[in-house]
């Protein structure tokens, strides 16, 4: 056999077993490779046939539907945390009011012609009413004598001060109601108002104070004392229209009602400073809200605990005080 002069072949290499491997491995035919250029699999690929899609699939959503309660029960646990802090900022912007003050309470007005007219902690009246600034307008919750509200001098916001002018506060994160202004649908800026016995200058429809004393200072708090008097907390969407939330001592009737956002439960901030989340039990309080129109109008419920609990935490008693059956 002859071979081109100066080329070199494997034949000429010395031959070992590794130089026979090489030769061999060099000299196998390669594998023939698909039209689409992947070699074809030796064994067959297995997959989910239908029936066992569906069980997965099955699966999937029981556990879903195991979670998503737990998942909403820990997002109104977390909005209920917010509430508390929101409402403790508000009791200690009040405290702070009151000692540089002379310890006197800020003013707590009881209808909206008064609010526009006096310096107010809060001004604005709420409602479903299209095109009602007030329920936007941030200017009556912390900038005291900024701007207007409804048209007049501001006179609302005195504890803006002492909140950084954080008008975030005002609002529990629950609260989802909405009002048109404009071509806008936008969310309503309050949902909390504040216990018409508390820096009030004249006590709920003229009770005498035989029965109940108004507290308008910070040395009035003795019989109930600061940590079982609420101040501040929330009230219903179809409820809350002024910053003055009234408990009547010598009736039944719930002329305002406190709201229920947290599980059943309401965000309450006390005289001494703290704030916690308080269980409503009757239906006349857990009953869902009419978001969109301002329908409540009071309304009698003897024996309501819900109402005696308000009573009891709400006014300085008087000798004659009973709780209303």
């Amino acid at each position: 056999m002859e071979f081109a002069k100066g080329r070199r072949t494997t034949l000429d290499l010395p031959v070992d077993a590794m130089n026979i491997q090489a030769i061999s491995n060099r000299n196998r035919r390669p594998a023939v490779f698909s039209l689409l250029g992947a070699a074809p699999s030796r064994r067959r690929l297995r997959a989910f046939t239908l029936i066992e899609l569906l069980v997965v699939i099955a699966i999937i959503a029981i556990l879903a539907s195991m979670l998503l309660p737990a998942l909403s029960q820990a997002k109104s646990q977390a909005q209920g945390v917010t509430c508390m802090n929101n409402s403790k900022q508000l009791a200690l912007g009040w405290t702070m009011y009151a000692s540089d003050n002379h310890d006197k309470l800020v003013r707590n007005g009881g209808n909206a012609s008064v609010e526009y007219s006096i310096p107010n902690w809060c001004q604005g009246n709420l409602d479903f009413t299209p095109q009602n600034t007030d329920n936007t307008n941030i200017l009556g919750l912390v900038w005291f004598k900024v701007g207007l509200v409804f048209g007049q001098a501001n006179l609302g916001g005195m504890l803006g001060n002492y909140l950084s002018h954080n008008y975030l506060v005002f609002k529990c994160p629950a609260d989802r109601s909405t009002a048109v202004e404009g071509s806008q649908v936008m969310p309503r800026i309050r949902s909390v108002s504040m216990n018409c016995w508390v820096g009030g200058e004249k006590a709920w429809a003229g009770t005498s104070p035989s029965i109940a004393r108004n507290m308008e200072m910070l040395a009035d708090f003795v019989n109930t004392g600061p940590a079982d008097i609420w101040i501040i907390h929330d009230e219903r969407p179809d409820s809350i229209n002024d910053a003055y939330f009234a408990v009547d001592v010598t009736d039944s009737n719930l002329a305002d009602v406190p709201a229920a956002y947290h599980i059943g439960a309401g965000g309450h901030a006390y005289a001494d400073g703290h704030a916690d989340i308080h269980l409503w039990k009757t239906a006349a309080i857990l009953k869902a809200p009419n978001q969109y129109t301002q329908t409540w109008g009071g309304g009698s419920f003897p024996n309501n605990i819900d109402h005696q609990w308000l009573e009891q935490h709400s006014v300085q008693f008087g000798p004659s005080f009973t709780l209303i059956p």
